[in-house]
């Protein structure tokens, strides 16, 4: 059930971004992938263990258990690139705070473990910025840093 509720808050998080990518890419356990193009927003579900993916007349199911990781891109090239800034949310595993580090002003968004955006705000990006979570629920948060996720588990 764990596994299922972080895949689920992982799905959200990549329907997120995926309005701006034009490829969807399902890695399989068996290493197998499946590269699709996509020429509108793409809608996507979880139910009884199964991702459901529907676009553009497309509609495909995966078994849970067989999908190792999903990833859009904005190039249908299968090259993807490598975006390497000193961006990072820290400590993943945290009870009290939890701390942003930018190296400029950036937009940091707090999502729920439904997928829900419970805060929004401005960092400077001169300093790490303290988050208390302390009276967080425990659970899976994302922490996105100018649209760049971070995980993190409250205990």
């Amino acid at each position: 059930m764990k596994t299922h509720l972080l895949f689920s808050v992982a799905v959200v998080l990549l329907c997120v971004h995926a309005n701006a990518a034009n490829s969807l890419k399902v890695l399989l356990k068996s290493q197998e992938a499946i590269t699709y193009v996509l020429t509108e927003k793409p809608v996507y579900w979880t139910s009884a263990n199964t991702l459901f993916v529907k676009s553009s007349g497309l509609s495909q199911e995966f078994d849970l258990d067989d999908v190792e990781k999903i990833s859009f891109s904005d190039s249908a090239s299968g090259v993807e690139s490598v975006n390497s800034d000193d961006t990072s949310v820290y400590p993943s595993l945290a009870t009290d705070a939890i701390f942003v580090s930018a190296p400029s002003a950036s937009e940091v968004e707090v999502y729920g473990d439904e997928g829900y955006l419970m805060s929004k705000t401005q960092i400077s990006g001169s300093d790490d910025v303290k988050i208390n979570v302390s009276s967080w629920a425990p659970g899976v948060y994302i922490i996105k840093v100018n649209a760049k996720p971070f995980k993190i588990i409250k205990k």
